[in-house]
């Protein structure tokens, strides 16, 4: 078969046609005569292939070894392509990668020593450095591996890498801004937000390869071990790694898992403090938090400066270790193994192999190693004095009870009392109960816990009054404190008055472990309805949708409890219904109706393979929509429990709300993977559903969409920080506020239209960095701003008489603040 090159039409042979396999299946070949290359072909492209492939030589990547003679990633450098017995065949040309082996090589102690002997923990952190180097070349030009695992990773005997397979990566088009997906990858390394779920329909992001990425590079350093290995301490069959992933048991962290560590895995602290940090933030800190990740730059600084800190051992040359350790851990290693040397000493091995000269390579392997001997400890210095929490508490205890005691039993062998004039003697219990019952009123008073701050100033002042009537029965003693205690339980009370006065509550009305992602107001006001993300610790604890009394201020009862996160919450009309979205564990979501007062009656809407953002009631309580990740809005008649419409947008659907006349559907478009051509604000008109306008908006994506009462407008919030108002029939922008910090989360109109509330995040590191604005609705200026939370505030809602704003976050508090009509 005669192949042509696209870029220069010149013609080379490759094997015979009986060779290339059937469908789309794709075969590597030699370039005779010049085997500087191989070219890879696939038998009846799918148009999507050549698309791709397109898209890629379009855009190469910077490879970071450049300009050497060796190839980091192994990128397509020209199509090819011809028509042989009636069948196209198209395919690529590619450098040829010679003399490197599969990353599994370097890591797994066996197969190391039988090939590559001489290939010690400082050629291993050289490694991992070339690897990230290449990802980070990748993910600078809008790339995602998707599928990262050992086998499309290479490294030769210099510690030089190259990635492959680079035809199976997600590749962004940058003339049509599509996504061409990664349709492919290996559970081992495959981050537990996208666990289970079908690889086609998720666009991959670089925070997905970081968790792969962080995977590998744990293996490459502790001889292979996977990060979450482990001897599984529960009954039944152990799990496969796909499931320790998604529940986040990493035994090599700080929480508590069902699995022991294995025997013979190097312990975490093999590594250099930084790495172990590292290791720690992406598996526990960025299980379900995939922006905690560390990413490929991180990764490169950190390797760097373990890589320097390496020192060789006295007895074994060949054993590097981090400088931090007082011992060789690879001497302890091979005790521990029965001799089996993970790094043998050289002379006992084949020659190292000569250095390749490039900007990555690990060292000059013509030179002798020099060897370096560790540097000694700091000594030890003999340590201050120094308390836990539970010794000074211990320790204060015996110093006030001690002269209580010797009162009673005639003294203390050898004990001195302290002078009566630096503490009144305790003599007087009840005195001494109300100091400790003001201490806590004014703790209770200055964090705003108001019912908690009334119920301990009446102990107080109860046990005070008490204490003075005891004062001539105690001889005079406790008469001081009975009155300070008083005086200081009543100053307690100030901050929770000056609330009333000013009419600025910060009531903590629930605090809850996995943080509140949404409330409602039921339509009467007596109830606040909250749904809550999930918590993992050994057992997986489910979201909850929990049901407050707001004039109490107190749980009324737990509606429901879902395995995933309870995303999205609203009210019917009648207060009758709730409808809830909700994410699973396997990353698919659920639509349910479910009734709000009795636990366990609902009726399942829809069930799909994406994340849903926000489900909404029409007022009317005829209909409820559901905004999904996947560019859909799909709507439910409440009746017939059948879907009426589904429609499809240019985006993820993040937000949506219905107008007030029930006339209009608003939705707010997100952008995806980077893009910023699809965040957009869509308005669809009811009977019949068609599209009436759509219009860009907040550039980096719309998250949060409301109409006012009289439906004159619609609202949106965005991650660019602005507040737009369009109008309705037109979709031109009329009024805008800026400076609204990093983002809007969430916005909502009282029900009289006067108020306006938006939730947003102004900075990352202030105590006001969460802020909850009240605005005139017609002037658009704010009226108040309300602070407490310190962490992202996630929904908002107005009580329907417009007296309290309700704010949820999650940090697992919600907040009621009273406000002026």
């Amino acid at each position: 078969m005669r192949l042509q090159r696209h870029s220069n039409g010149e013609r080379f042979s490759v094997y015979p046609d009986s060779l290339l396999g059937e469908g789309g299946e794709a075969r590597i070949f030699s370039v005779p005569p010049d085997d500087r290359f191989v070219v890879k072909i696939y038998r009846r492209p799918t148009p999507e292939q050549e698309r791709k492939l397109i898209a890629m030589l379009s855009n190469p990547p910077e490879d970071p070894l450049a300009p050497g003679n060796h190839t980091s990633i192994a990128w397509p450098l020209d199509l090819v392509s011809t028509v042989y017995n009636g069948v196209h065949f198209m395919g690529y040309l590619m450098p040829r990668v010679t003399g490197m082996r599969p990353l599994f090589s370097a890591y797994n102690p066996a197969t190391r020593r039988s090939q590559t002997p001489f290939f010690n923990y400082q050629y291993l952190h050289r490694a991992g450095r070339n690897l990230v180097s290449a990802v980070r070349a990748l993910h600078n030009k809008g790339y995602v591996v998707g599928d990262v695992n050992e086998s499309n990773v290479l490294v030769s005997e210099t510690a030089l890498v190259t990635l492959v397979d680079t035809d199976s990566f997600q590749v962004s088009d940058l003339r049509t801004g599509k996504n061409h997906r990664c349709l492919v990858g290996k559970p081992e390394y495959t981050p537990p937000e996208i666990q289970g779920r079908r690889y086609a329909n998720i666009d991959r992001t670089p925070e997905h390869d970081h968790f792969g990425l962080a995977t590998l590079l744990f293996q490459l350093l502790l001889e292979g071990t996977h990060p979450f290995a482990g001897i599984y301490q529960g009954g039944g069959d152990p799990p496969p790694y796909e499931r320790r992933i998604m529940q986040g048991h990493f035994p090599f962290g700080s929480k508590a898992v069902p699995y022991k560590l294995p025997d013979i895995a190097p312990p975490l602290e093999t590594l250099h403090p930084l790495l172990r940090q590292l290791f720690l933030r992406c598996f526990e800190d960025g299980h379900m938090r995939p922006e905690l990740r560390p990413d490929a730059q991180t990764w490169l600084k950190a390797l760097a400066e373990a890589e320097n800190e390496l020192v060789s051992c006295d007895k074994n040359p060949q054993h590097w270790h981090g400088r931090h350790l007082k011992i060789c851990p690879w001497c302890a290693r091979t005790e521990l193994l029965e001799g089996r040397d993970p790094f043998p000493h050289q002379a006992k091995t084949e020659t190292a192999p000569p250095n390749r000269v490039l900007a990555q390579t690990l060292i000059p392997k013509t030179e002798p190693i020099v060897k370096q001997k560790p540097i000694a400890p700091p000594k030890a210095v003999a340590p201050t004095k120094s308390y836990s929490p539970q010794t000074i508490s211990s320790n204060a205890s015996w110093q006030i009870n001690a002269p209580l005691s010797a009162s009673v039993n005639g003294g203390i062998p050898g004990y001195a009392p302290a002078t009566p004039t630096k503490m009144p003697a305790p003599a007087n219990v009840f005195a001494w109960c109300a100091f400790g019952w003001a201490l806590m009123a004014a703790a209770a008073g200055g964090l705003g816990l108001r019912a908690f701050d009334y119920f301990l100033v009446s102990l107080t002042i109860i046990c005070g009054l008490i204490g003075l009537a005891r004062v001539k029965v105690n001889g005079n003693k406790g008469k001081t404190t009975s009155l300070f205690s008083i005086a200081l339980a009543s100053v307690s009370l100030v901050p929770t008055i000056y609330a009333e006065i000013t009419s600025n509550d910060k009531n903590v009305l629930a605090a809850t472990t996995g943080g509140v992602l949404t409330i409602a107001f039921s339509p009467d006001g007596k109830t606040l309805a909250s749904g809550t993300a999930r918590v993992e610790d050994q057992s997986i604890i489910g979201g909850m949708i929990d049901l407050w009394d707001v004039k109490g201020q107190g749980m009324r009862g737990l509606l429901d409890e879902k395995r995933g996160d309870v995303i999205s919450i609203a009210y019917s009309p009648d207060g009758g219904t709730l409808v809830m979205g909700h994410d699973t564990p396997l990353g698919e979501s659920e639509v349910f109706l479910m009734s709000a007062n009795v636990r366990g009656t609902f009726h399942l809407l829809g069930s799909e393979r994406t994340h849903v953002n926000q489900v909404a009631f029409s007022h009317d309580g005829d209909q409820v929509a559901a905004a999904f990740e996947d560019k859909r809005v799909a709507i439910w008649d409440v009746k017939s429990l059948l879907p009426v419409k589904t429609l499809y947008l240019s985006g993820p659907a993040r937000a949506i709300s219905f107008s007030a006349n029930d006339r209009y559907l608003a939705v707010g478009i997100g952008s995806s993977a980077g893009s910023v051509s699809n965040s957009a604000v869509a308005l669809w008109e009811r009977n019949p559903w068609k599209e009436i306008w759509i219009r860009p908006a907040h550039g980096k994506g719309v998250r949060c969409v409301a109409f006012p009462p009289d439906s004159s407008a619609l609202v949106s919030g965005g991650s660019d920080g602005r507040i737009e108002f369009r109008e309705v029939v037109s979709g031109n922008l009329t009024r805008s506020i800026d400076g609204q910090g990093f983002w809007v989360q969430t916005l909502v109109f009282s029900k009289d239209g006067r108020r306006m509330a938006s939730g947003a995040l102004k900075d990352e590191i202030s105590e006001k960095a969460n802020e909850t604005t009240l605005w005139d609705a017609s002037t658009l200026k704010p009226i108040r701003r309300f602070y407490g939370h310190y962490n992202r505030i996630s929904s908002i809602a107005f009580s329907p008489d417009g007296t309290i704003l309700a704010t949820g976050s999650r940090d697992g508090s919600i907040r009621l603040w009273k406000v002026r009509k």
